[in-house]
């Protein structure tokens, strides 16, 4: 009487049959094994996939609102510790970036919007972030990590380690006055998103979610742009 495999997915995997392909036994134990060890088996929901298009855009609208107000330290805040921030020069990986910044990079240009001697920001720049068109692109899975590598030209996290991760697509316009004069710079944002796994609270109605990477597509980015000194 043939039973199916230990659904515990031990070694307990049943043995073939009579006249059964040994291959397709050792599939068959395999995948039961594949199962036990997934998260759904062991009752544990993957981040990843409690992430609402509201939860996400409720992440971004939150990022915009702390660099509006220049509570510049808290928008630090949302980033993982091996972020990245980066605005390319082109459409192509090898074009030179605007703006190509690490996590240590990010702290010292906060350092500089803070310093009374960064004269690119002095008086400072006041913005307006417009976020809108929040769109998810997929989920990586449960201890898998797709990396940064698709958002800020192959740098950033991957690897089994990697813990469950969002790509949230937007569209952005950002208007800056300065000195008498208002600009404005749209473009196309990627966000990667990454379940932090409980080890930090994040803001009030988005849990758990945290910046893995940013990379903003400036519709203009292949003509002169002078004095990118404020967050984008």
């Amino acid at each position: 009487m043939g039973s199916g495999a230990d659904e515990h997915g031990g070694e307990g995997a049943r043995a073939p049959a009579a006249g059964e392909d040994g291959a397709l036994a050792g599939e068959r134990a395999d995948a039961a094994r594949a199962h036990a060890a997934a998260p759904e088996a062991s009752g544990v929901t993957p981040p990843g996939r409690a992430l609402s298009r509201a939860a996400a855009e409720a992440v971004l609208l939150h990022e915009a609102r702390l660099i509006d107000e220049r509570r510049f330290e808290e928008w630090l805040a949302l980033f993982t510790a091996d972020a990245r921030y980066v605005l390319p020069g082109g459409d192509d990986s090898g074009d030179m970036a605007l703006i190509d910044d690490d996590r240590a990079t990010m702290e010292d240009r906060v350092a500089r919007l803070r310093s009374p001697g960064a004269h690119a920001q002095s008086p400072p720049s006041r913005t307006l972030h417009v976020i809108s068109g929040v769109e998810l692109e997929d989920v990586a899975g449960y201890g898998r990590g797709h990396g940064a590598e698709a958002v800020s030209g192959g740098v950033g996290p991957t690897g089994r380690d990697a813990l469950a991760e969002v790509r949230v697509h937007s569209v952005c316009v950002v208007y800056e006055a300065r000195l008498g004069q208002v600009r404005s710079f749209a473009g196309r944002c990627l966000h990667l998103l990454r379940a932090s796994g409980g080890a930090e609270a994040g803001p009030p109605g988005q849990g758990e979610w945290r910046i893995a990477a940013k990379t903003v597509w400036l519709v203009d980015r292949d003509q002169p742009l002078y004095n990118l000194t404020f967050l984008i």
